[in-house]
C-alpha cells in the first residue's frame, strides 16, 4: 500500500513540476516577445527626443546670442531697438550667427524680427523662430505631438512655449527661461 502512495505523489510532483516549467517558458516568451516588439519603438522614441533635443538646444542657443547683440545695440543707441537684425552684424554678432539653421529634420529655421514701437507693451514678442519645432512620440498606440517655440519678448525675457496634442486634447505650457 505503500508503492501505491508514493506512485501517487511522484505522479502529481512531475504533473506540478511539468506545469511550472511551462509557465516559466510562458513568461520567459512573453518577455522576449516584449522585448522584440517594444524595443524598436524605445529605440525610435529616443531618437526622435535626442533629434528634438538638438534642435531646441540650437535654437535657444542662438536666439539668447542674438537678444545679447540687441541689448548691446540698445545700450549704444539710446535704448533704440535695431531696424533689422542685419543691423547687429558685424559689431555685436558675426553674421553667421543670423544665418537660418537647419534642423534635424533638414528645415530651415528662420527668425523672424519685429522691431517694437515705444507705446507696445513689455511683453509684445519682437524675436522668434519658424518653423516650429516639432516632437512627434508614439507609444503603445498613443500619439503625442509636441510644439516648441522659442520667443524674446520686449523686456528682454526669453519664453518658451508648447503646445502639445494627445487624443484627448490640447495642452499650453508657457515658461521663462534663464
Amino acid at each position: 500500500m505503500m508503492n501505491n502512495r508514493n506512485r501517487s505523489l511522484n505522479g502529481r510532483a512531475s504533473c506540478w513540476l511539468i506545469g511550472g516549467l511551462s509557465c516559466f517558458g510562458l513568461l520567459v516568451l512573453l518577455c522576449i516577445g516584449s522585448v522584440v516588439i517594444i524595443g524598436p519603438r524605445i529605440q525610435d522614441f529616443s531618437k526622435n527626443m535626442q533629434e528634438s533635443g538638438k534642435d531646441i538646444e540650437m535654437v535657444t542657443k542662438q536666439i539668447k546670442a542674438i537678444s545679447n547683440a540687441i541689448d548691446r545695440y540698445k545700450a549704444d543707441n539710446k535704448g533704440a531697438y535695431p531696424p533689422s537684425l542685419a543691423k547687429l552684424a558685424p559689431k555685436y554678432i558675426d553674421a553667421k550667427e543670423l544665418e537660418p539653421l537647419e534642423s534635424s529634420t533638414q528645415q530651415k529655421i528662420t527668425w523672424v524680427y519685429t522691431p517694437p514701437k515705444p507705446t507696445d507693451p513689455d511683453t509684445v514678442v519682437i524675436l522668434t523662430h519658424k518653423p516650429q519645432i516639432d516632437m512627434n512620440i508614439e507609444m503603445f498606440g498613443q500619439k503625442t505631438m509636441m510644439k516648441f517655440e522659442y520667443k524674446l519678448q520686449k523686456d528682454g525675457e526669453l519664453v518658451q512655449e508648447q503646445v502639445q496634442t494627445t487624443p484627448t486634447g490640447v495642452q499650453r505650457n508657457r515658461k521663462s527661461l534663464p
